[in-house]
């Protein structure tokens, strides 16, 4: 028998519990504070509790839910109480030898949990998002688990208050059965890399390290290659995560001074190859970006890149180490920065995939690309964004590569000038907060695949020279956007265009 009910009120009389129900589901119930007599459900392998006792005022799971609750559940195999008040587990609990998952994540009230040595059938063990001082006793025993979560999200309160000691950074090679480790919690030491690595089952990782030494200890053995999903952080940083990004392969660095170099660990990053998402925040780096790890160059599956309040960085890569296979590139507050890419115009596709960038808070950009980055590199480009660069002047101009032959150069200027940019794939064009902002381009830009133009706060700006093509009942024809409008009032221009283009 199965018994799954929702948003409870009042918990189900003792006479509901029937001896033959195996399965029990309360989820998201208020009525479990008056849980207080002991249910006798000896086939009972499943009960879910979670998402319960959030009434204000607040009440407690424990004020109903005696020591002796589990008592009679021997065969108790699946406990839920994640995303609940209890602030302990009933002293029953710990006797339920067959019990095989024990989900308490995010209990944020429950800060210790007992002696687990009894149990040992668990394969699922989730402690994760939690408040508890330390690890459990008797964890060693469990040596048939297969999931163990112990992960802090970032943004908890107070996560460095109370560091805890690590009895796992000598008992990994026990659990030789673990498909799914997450051990991403900043009061965490650093696990042992040879441990870590020797874990040949696992398929599933989230870490943290604390030291750029131990980080490129645990890359080099090309553990983390073999999974198929990991998020390996250094200094316990995770400001986007995976899941929201739709990749299963991360690896967020932050605060760190980074000067590259190839042989020196302390100031250079070991990186997977098969690195989908690549985050690094609040960091001092080199010049250039793929001086931060020469790993970059042969990363075939970077897929995202986001780079935010970082010191040092001018530009990102020149052509002869593109990124290929980038599709999206988040820069954020990044004050040093100068230009984009050094790139120049030659017939080698680079940056080919690259379709949603994102600039903003970046003080010293003039400039966001040239003629030539987007006639070679930037067709497929679909989003553009920028944001609150206060120095931006344009968004695309030719300019001077070197200062001979000025006369020559200056009539390539002039010519590239006249060009007319074709952006075939864009569909949001975003700028906002952009005060010295005089031209978008010189000439024109064809962007059949455009959605969205939003121009705010760009006072200077009097022109959009964008050119659509738009297919109508009348045959087709190609449309130019008007000037933006400025607000007498404000003195700042306000204009944002939506365009429902209309397709054959």
């Amino acid at each position: 028998m199965v018994k799954i009910v929702r948003n409870l009120e009042d918990l189900p009389s003792e006479n509901k519990w029937s001896n033959n129900v195996e399965r029990v589901s309360l989820m998201q119930s208020s009525g479990l504070s008056s849980l207080i007599f002991v249910p006798n459900c000896p086939k009972l392998s499943t009960l879910f509790l979670q998402k319960s006792m959030f009434s204000y005022p607040p009440k407690t799971l424990n004020e109903g839910l005696p020591n002796s609750f589990f008592v009679h559940m021997p065969g108790l195999r699946v406990l839920d109480l994640s995303y609940t008040n209890i602030a302990f587990l009933p002293d029953s609990i710990y006797d339920k030898v067959k019990l095989r998952a024990l989900i308490l994540c995010n209990c944020l009230k429950l800060k210790q949990v007992g002696s687990l040595a009894k149990l040992k059938e668990l394969r699922e063990l989730n402690l994760g998002d939690n408040q508890m001082e330390t690890i459990p006793d008797g964890i060693e025993k469990l040596v048939h688990l297969k999931q163990f979560n112990w992960s802090l999200h970032p943004f908890y309160p107070n996560p460095l208050s109370n560091p805890l000691s690590n009895p796992l950074s000598n008992l990994l090679s026990n659990f030789v059965q673990l498909q799914c480790l997450r051990l991403a919690d900043q009061r965490l030491p650093d696990v042992g890399v040879e441990e870590l690595s020797g874990l040949r089952n696992l398929e599933i990782l989230d870490v943290k390290f604390s030291s750029l030494h131990n980080f490129n200890s645990y890359m080099r053995t090309k553990h983390c290659q073999r999974l198929t999903h990991y998020r390996v952080g250094l200094n316990g940083l995770r400001y986007f995560t995976g899941d929201e990004f739709h990749f299963c392969k991360e690896v967020t660095v932050g605060a760190c001074k980074l000067e590259g170099g190839k042989d020196n660990d302390d100031y250079h990053l070991v990186l997977p190859t098969n690195v989908q998402l690549f985050q690094i925040r609040e960091c001092h780096l080199p010049t250039g970006l793929l001086d931060v790890s020469q790993s970059l160059k042969m990363a075939t599956d970077l897929k995202a890149c986001l780079i935010s309040r970082c010191e040092g960085i001018e530009y990102l890569w020149s052509v002869e180490d593109c990124i290929t296979s980038l599709n999206s590139l988040f820069l954020g507050e990044l004050q040093s920065l100068r230009v984009l890419f050094k790139l120049r115009p030659i017939d080698i596709v680079c940056c080919s995939n690259l379709k949603h960038l994102y600039v903003s808070y970046c003080g010293n950009l003039k400039q966001l690309f040239t003629p030539e980055l987007v006639k070679y590199h930037l067709k497929n480009l679909q989003t553009i964004h920028v944001s609150n660069c206060r120095q931006m002047e344009d968004l695309i101009v030719a300019v001077e590569e070197e200062e001979e032959e000025e006369e020559e150069e200056e009539e390539d200027i002039n010519e590239m000038n006249n060009l007319i940019l074709c952006f075939p794939n864009l569909q949001s064009l975003m700028l906002e907060g952009l005060p010295k902002l005089k031209i978008i381009w010189k000439g024109t830009m064809t962007c059949d695949s455009l959605q969205q133009l939003t121009v705010l706060d760009c006072p200077k700006l009097r022109r959009v020279p964008l050119s659509v093509h738009i297919n109508d009942c009348d045959g087709e024809r190609r449309a130019s956007t008007p000037a933006p409008q400025t607000n007498q009032r404000r003195k700042r221009v306000v204009g944002t265009y939506s365009m429902e283009l209309p397709r054959a």
